[in-house]
């Protein structure tokens, strides 16, 4: 059964595309090798049709695919690093003789203009062609990851080419070179986003953004700390009580002291606290002096 499809998916498919689309689902079969020869289809058009849909949400990465016979192998991550330092010391610039023959002879660039332009509502210009030609060709970027990453910036607002293009070299530089790599990447960015949101909630900062510092203490409260929303709001309600106001340099103060003793959770921290009395004084050897429990003792931080 085929999945709810958007119209602007259908409506902007090519035929290939459809045919290809009506294939896998009533076939259930995404082998490349099998749907070329069943449609009579190139590769490339097949592949690029599977990208196109791949990228639409409506076909899965089949995780166990075989190599594709006569595909180029793909450039080590060596290569792939001095192709793209190298290529990043010129800028893209493509005559339109080039930009045509390019999608004459490789059918996936085709696909791949076509996609953004449907994607992006709107026809690329030779400058514009000439950027995705640099992405794909000139630095070797695979064209399901520019694909994903351009979806990625549109659905934040973003269609200018300029800007794909900034978001896709950043993106490859940080070491994705699939599209099932670009999704786990984007989930990491969306699940931290969502964390910083919980925070901005908690503390009653929704119409401000974050400075550098704050972000980085947030970062180390969920990939370091682990730390819960439940876990936050404590933190919050203590900073609040103490010095009146909330204060993120503070909160980390506290939840790197309950991080450092093993407390996860508010009912953790209350158990521990409880206890607190038995710890405060405690004369220690046989010298006679006091042992003082600072557990609860945080001096106001500076600002940030």
């Amino acid at each position: 059964m085929l999945p709810k499809i958007e119209d602007k998916y259908i409506n902007r498919a090519k035929k290939s595309e459809l045919k290809v689309l009506y294939y896998i689902f009533s076939h259930e079969k995404t082998d490349v090798a099998s749907i070329c020869l069943a449609l009579e289809e190139t590769q490339e058009s097949v592949s690029a049709a599977l990208a196109y849909w791949r990228a639409a949400g409506v076909v899965e990465d089949d995780e166990e695919e075989q190599d594709i016979p006569g595909e180029a192998p793909s450039l080590s991550d060596k290569e792939k690093t001095e192709r793209q330092t190298a290529a990043k010391r010129q800028p893209a610039s493509y005559t339109l003789a080039e930009i045509t023959s390019s999608r004459a002879k490789d059918s996936t660039f085709g696909s791949l203009v076509s996609y953004l332009e449907k994607l992006t509502g709107r026809l690329y210009n030779a400058a514009e062609q000439g950027i995705i030609l640099y992405l794909y060709d000139t630095l070797g970027i695979n064209y399901e990851v520019i694909m994903g990453v351009a979806k990625y910036c549109v659905s934040m607002g973003k269609t200018s080419v300029r800007y794909i293009e900034k978001t896709v070299q950043n993106i490859s530089e940080e070491g994705v070179t699939t599209y099932a790599e670009l999704e786990t990447y984007l989930g990491a960015k969306k699940k931290s986003a969502d964390y910083e949101q919980k925070i901005k909630n908690i503390i009653g900062a929704s119409d401000r953004a974050f400075s550098k510092s704050e972000k980085e203490h947030i970062e180390k409260w969920e990939k370091v700390y682990g730390a819960s929303e439940e876990l936050v709001s404590l933190a919050y309600e203590k900073t609040v009580s103490k010095i009146n106001r909330p204060q993120i340099s503070y909160m980390s103060k506290i939840l790197e002291s309950w991080y450092d003793k093993g407390l996860k959770t508010p009912e953790e921290v209350d158990e521990y606290f409880k206890n607190t009395s038995d710890r405060k004084k405690k004369p220690t050897g046989g010298d006679g002096r006091l042992d003082f429990d600072l557990d609860e003792i945080f001096e106001k931080p500076g600002a940030d």
